[in-house]
Parts: structure tokens; C-alpha cells; sequence
């Protein structure tokens, strides 16, 4: 009797499936209660003919009829059911006599299976003899319980970067990267970085402390630090990063703080008379280790004088002198002249500042302006030439041609033999007098600008050429000033 197509689908067997397939101690074919002539295809699971309470699932198929002496195959097909997996899965299959299985056992140690998997077996026998052969399975498996976690590798790095020049006028910018290259979170990551003394933030901190939290794998987090110096110097920085027991330490940076150092000085005379000019050198040199960019020289014009000229450009501004220099180099130096006229009395200063970017210096001078005084001594007389007996006016004239007053003026006439003193007028009285001379009382002072003027009259006693001297002395005076004016007398 030969098994129709349905009989193809699947068959649950419980023991035996067709004749002598021995299925875990099931007897029948599951879903038959005793097949007349072997199943051509028979399932069963390991625990029973109930496919949802088994953990593996095993499904036969065999040719419906094979020929004596010739090779023929057939498939187990063995399913895991179970979302676990299952370990040393061994399907046994046992030939009845008549029948040799020649190859494929070896697929049937399944050994490993994953959750779900499905195994595909193909076995090729052979019957020996005439009648109705048979194999029987059997299988075996233990069940595995898995339980898996991530493994993760979180790592940390850090860099540093910062500007490698300044001044100390600069914010130096400086920017300090931590990553985690590795996989997994770095919790609690923070930053620390001691600076070097003459380094701060430019809030005055000697320590950058920053608090960065996680770190996810591959990720970075940057953040920005602004320092200064109060000094020229090179400093190096380093920064420290920590998270979850790890450690790393950046690279070592360098800032080289450089700065300009202007010394400005100004020389001229210590005492100027009013109404005269003086010189005065402004010089400035730069003995820093920087340039001095921007650098501006102004010197100030001293009270009492004005300005009158200036070298090397410069111009009067308010009540200075501008000099625009530009940049001044290291170890450079440079100078310039101004002329100054007095104009009034009194002590002045010029102060010499010199003004560059992050960098200045002053220098100054004194100088006393005085005045001076000046005297002009002018005599005339009226009536050249005169007879004898004739009396001749002389007008005697002292002016202060000077800037300053002199004092205790004293004026004195003398006459030759042709002529005799007679009377005088004037700012001052005569103190002492003679047939051939008069002296007067000290005139106590002649301001700049001003005039005194005396009058002498003498008479004539012999025919000649006269010569009346004329002499003042003053304080200011070192040596008296001297004057002679002629009459005739005939």
C-alpha cells in the first residue's frame, strides 16, 4: 500500500514514528492512534507529541518506497522552539536489520543551538534486503541559560592649547580639550590646572578647576581659559583630567610673556633769561624685550615760555609738544629738540612721557626763569655850545631796558674845570654835593620798562671843550656804567 500526498504533511508521532522510530518514549505517531505501514514523514518533540511544551521539534521525511541494494536519502529537519539556547543537542538514529545508513551521522551531533535555529540533516542508507526496514531517533540536549552585559573600556585625554606670546597688557587665550576615546561613560570628569606664579585667569585665580560631568565614548568637551601676566617672563602650563578612577595629563605649553620698557628723559638749561629761547633734547629709549608699539612722546611746554619750534615732526598741542614715533624696537632709542622762549618769570618743569602699548616712561627738567635787568644810561644837554658865564641843563636819563627790575640805582655827576655844579632836580635827591660834583640818594628800584630822569645844571667858568662825567652803579651791577657828553664854552 503506498502513502498519499497528505500523508506528506507533517505527522506528530508520540514513540514510534512509522514502524520502530522510537521518539522519547512515545508509542504512536502523534495525531494517529496506530499507522497501518511505516509514516513517510513524522514529527515529535522531545518532550511528547506536544509541539508547544517541547524544546526541540523534530521533523522526518523517507521516500515512500526504495530499492534493494541502491542509496537513498532522507532528511531530519530539527527545530529549537525555545527563545534560549540549547547546548550538546545529539540526534541518534538507529537502522533495523536490513537497512545500513552509510553517511551523514555526522550532522546528527548538533551540539550548539541557537534560540529559534532550525538544523537540517540529510543521512543516506541503504536496505539490504526486501520487507519494511525502519530507523528510529532519538535525541538528547541540555538547556542553557545565558546571560550577557557590555563590557566597556572608557578611557581619558586631554590637550592643551594656548597662545605662545603676550604681554602683560594681553589676554592670553588658552583652550583645554578632555575626551574619551574609549567606549562606554567616564562619569565625573573633571579639569584642574595650576598656573605658575605671574600667571593667573585673567580674574586673578592661580587654578582653573572645571567641573565637566560624563563622558560618552568618542565624545569631547572643550573649554575656553583666559589668562594674563603681571610680569615679563616664560611660563609653562600643563592641565590634569579625572574620571572614574582615570587619569591623563596634557601636553606642556609654553607662553613666552614679553614687554616693552620706555625710559624718557628731557634735558635743557636750568635758568633762561626772559625774552630769550632755549633748547631742550627729549630723548626715549626702549630697554625691554618687546617693541614698543604705538609709542607717543609729548613734553610739556614749562609755564612762563611758549613754544617755538620742534624737530623730528612734532607739533604743539594744548600746552605740550606731540611727537609721533610709531613703533620703537627692542634695545632702540630715539631723540628730538624743542625751542622754547621765556616769557615771564618763575620756576617751570618740562616732563617728558612716553606712551606705547603696554608700556611708559617720564623723564623731567626744571628750569628757573628769570629776569634781567638792563640799564641805559642817556645824557643830553641843552644849550651846546654856551658862553662863558652861561649855564648849560643836562637831562640824565637811566631806562631798564632789561626784564627784571634792578635796585638801589645810584647816579653821579662830575664836571671838569670850565664848568661848576650849580643845582639838580630829579627822583631822587642829591646826597652829596661839590663845586665839581654831585651824588644822589639810591633810587630803590626801576621796574623793566621804566625810566628815571635827572636834571644837573652847571655854569660855565672858562672857554674849552667840557667833559661832564656820568656814572651809575646798581645792585644788579658789577661794574658801573659809565657815560661822558661834551659842551663847547667859548
Amino acid at each position: 500500500m503506498k502513502l498519499s500526498k497528505s500523508l506528506m504533511t507533517v505527522l506528530a508521532l508520540v514513540l514510534v514514528v512509522g514502524t520502530g522510530l522510537v521518539l522519547s518514549g512515545c508509542a504512536t505517531c502523534c495525531g494517529e492512534s496506530a499507522p497501518a505501514k511505516p509514516a513517510m514523514k513524522c514529527a515529535f518533540g522531545v518532550q511528547g507529541c506536544n509541539k508547544d511544551a517541547s524544546a526541540v521539534w523534530i521533523e522526518k521525511s523517507m521516500p515512500d518506497q526504495v530499492v534493494v541494494g541502491q542509496p537513498f536519502q532522507y532528511t531530519l529537519q530539527v527545530t529549537n522552539l525555545r527563545g534560549c539556547a540549547l547546548e550538546d543537542v545529539v540526534i541518534v538514529e538507529r537502522a533495523s536489520d536490513g537497512l545500513q545508513i552509510q553517511s551523514g551521522e555526522e550532522g546528527l551531533n548538533i551540539g550548539f543551538m541557537k534560540p529559534n535555529e532550525v538544523r537540517q540533516i540529510v543521512l543516506t542508507a541503504v536496505a539490504s534486503q526486501g520487507g519494511s526496514p525502519s530507523t528510529c531517533t532519538t535525541a538528547d540536549y541540555k538547556p542553557v541559560l545565558c546571560c550577557g552585559t557590555e563590557a566597556i573600556s572608557p578611557s581619558l585625554a586631554i590637550a592643551l592649547e594656548a597662545q605662545a606670546t603676550g604681554t602683560p597688557c594681553d589676554v592670553i587665550p588658552a583652550k583645554v580639550t578632555v575626551s574619551n576615546p574609549g567606549t562606554g561613560m567616564a562619569r565625573n570628569a573633571n579639569i584642574s590646572m595650576d598656573l605658575p606664579k605671574g600667571l593667573t585667569t585673567t580674574d586673578g585665580q592661580s587654578s582653573v578647576m572645571i567641573n565637566v560631568g560624563d563622558l560618552a565614548g568618542n565624545d569631547a568637551k572643550a573649554y575656553n581659559v583666559n589668562l594674563k601676566s603681571a610680569q615679563s617672563g616664560s611660563y609653562s602650563i600643563k592641565a590634569n583630567a579625572e574620571a572614574s578612577g582615570l587619569t591623563a595629563a596634557s601636553n606642556a605649553v609654553t607662553i613666552d610673556v614679553r614687554n616693552c620698557d620706555l625710559n624718557a628723559s628731557v634735558s635743557g638749561p636750568a635758568k633762561v633769561f626772559i625774552t630769550k629761547d632755549a633748547s631742550y633734547k627729549v630723548s626715549v629709549q626702549n630697554t625691554g624685550d618687546a617693541d614698543a608699539a604705538s609709542t607717543d612722546v609729548t613734553a610739556s611746554i614749562p609755564a612762563g615760555m611758549k613754544y617755538v619750534s620742534a624737530s623730528n615732526g612734532g607739533s604743539v598741542s594744548g600746552n605740550s609738544v606731540v611727537w609721533n614715533v610709531g613703533t620703537l624696537g627692542a634695545g632702540k632709542s630715539v631723540s628730538m629738540d624743542m625751542t622754547l622762549n621765556a616769557v615771564s618769570g618763575g620756576s617751570g618743569m618740562s616732563v617728558a612721557t612716553a606712551k606705547a602699548y603696554c608700556c611708559q616712561g617720564e623723564g623731567s627738567c626744571p628750569t628757573n626763569i628769570e629776569g634781567i635787568p638792563a640799564l641805559l644810561l642817556e645824557a643830553i644837554d641843552v644849550a651846546d655850545p654856551i658862553q662863558v658865564g652861561g649855564t648849560e641843563k643836562y637831562y640824565i636819563t637811566v631806562t631798564n631796558q632789561g626784564s627784571a627790575p634792578d635796585t638801589n640805582i645810584v647816579l653821579s655827576v662830575g664836571f671838569e674845570e670850565q664848568f661848576d655844579y650849580q643845582s639838580s632836580n630829579g627822583p631822587t635827591a642829591a646826597v652829596k654835593e661839590s663845586v665839581k660834583s654831585v651824588e644822589f640818594a639810591p633810587l630803590a628800584s626801576l621796574a623793566a620798562g621804566q625810566k628815571a630822569t635827572w636834571e644837573v645844571i652847571g655854569k660855565a667858568k672858562s672857554v674849552g671843550d667840557h667833559r661832564t662825567s656820568i656814572k651809575i652803579t646798581s645792585d644788579f651791577l658789577k661794574r658801573s656804567v659809565d657815560e661822558t657828553e661834551s659842551t663847547h664854552v667859548y
